[in-house]
């Protein structure tokens, strides 16, 4: 029986996403329990605040037209302004 632990993750860091969602901290913080952040497809640039998944928090200003490789666990409605992108996973 093959392990399905990771069934739904992409087989390595350079394999294609296999799934996204828009980023929304319109109202509250915003998380993907049982989902590992892959990356970030940015539309609209600006300032976000992140969650690293080792649990560093930073805040980044970034740029219209970056796919950043970034696994993060949450971004933050205070201190995020602006953006418009996607989270993959």
């Amino acid at each position: 029986m093959a392990d399905s632990a990771f069934e739904h993750y992409p087989p390595s860091y350079d394999a294609s996403a296999i799934g996204s969602i828009p980023i929304n901290f319109a109202g509250a913080d915003q998380e993907w329990p049982g989902k590992r952040a892959r990356g970030l497809h940015i539309s609209t640039g600006g300032t976000l605040k992140v969650t690293w998944v080792n649990g560093d928090v930073d805040t980044l200003v970034v740029v219209a037209g970056d796919r950043l490789p970034w696994s993060i666990a949450k971004i933050w409605q205070t201190g995020s302004s602006g953006v418009v992108g996607n989270i993959l996973f």
